[in-house]
């Protein structure tokens, strides 16, 4: 086993209870909704979500749509997960819906042109393919050694990609976006450079 990792940058905190990650996961999906718009009016769209330990979860959106291309991008004002345990501090049950309207999110909104769109979109699948390939290698590594990476406190990285005919997507954890290098996975060296290269909002 191969353990990577940093020390986490979030504040150390104490709570008499924690959020379990399902009703985390689906508070996370009623905050940065994957379809901002009527998705027969949408060509193809990605969508990079990350949740990261050491600021705020937050989403990008990229759609080729009939009118145009656009980047969406929506961040948490706080860390989700902490204001989620201190909402259980003085609640009894996870209600999801209740729990969202608990986090502030910010939402910002730039067109992109049309090639710069499509470049990402290349760049995206070149890094998807060698990620599987990564993947597949390190799949045999284990069988062979049964060895595997373990990061202390990795940022989770969720990909959707979504066409007129296919929806697909991938969860992985790696290391934390501190660097536009950083990152195990083709895919996740790409997220990590690809931020810098968003238009300001």
């Amino acid at each position: 086993m191969f353990v990577m990792g940093h020390v986490q940058g979030q504040e150390h905190r104490q709570f008499s209870r924690i959020v379990s990650f399902d009703a985390y996961d689906k508070v996370l999906d009623r905050l940065f909704p994957r379809e901002i718009i009527d998705t027969k009016e949408t060509d193809w769209q990605i969508v990079i979500r990350l949740s990261p330990t050491y600021r705020p979860e937050f989403q990008h959106v990229l759609q080729k749509t009939t009118d145009g291309c656009t980047l969406t991008r929506m961040e948490a004002q706080n860390f989700v997960f902490n204001a989620l345990n201190d909402w259980l501090d003085h609640h009894d049950t996870e209600d999801v819906d209740q729990m969202a309207q608990a986090v502030a999110v910010t939402y910002k909104k730039a067109i992109v042109p049309k090639a710069t769109a499509n470049r990402w979109k290349n760049e995206f699948f070149k890094s998807l393919r060698g990620t599987i390939t990564k993947l597949h290698y390190e799949s045999g590594e284990y069988d062979r050694s049964a060895s595997w990476f373990l990061y202390l406190h990795p940022t989770k990285y969720q990909v959707w990609f979504t066409n007129k005919s296919t929806k697909m997507s991938l969860t992985v954890n790696d290391q934390d976006i501190r660097s536009t290098k950083a990152g195990r996975l083709p895919l996740v060296r790409w997220i990590n450079r690809f931020q810098p290269q968003t238009p300001k909002m």
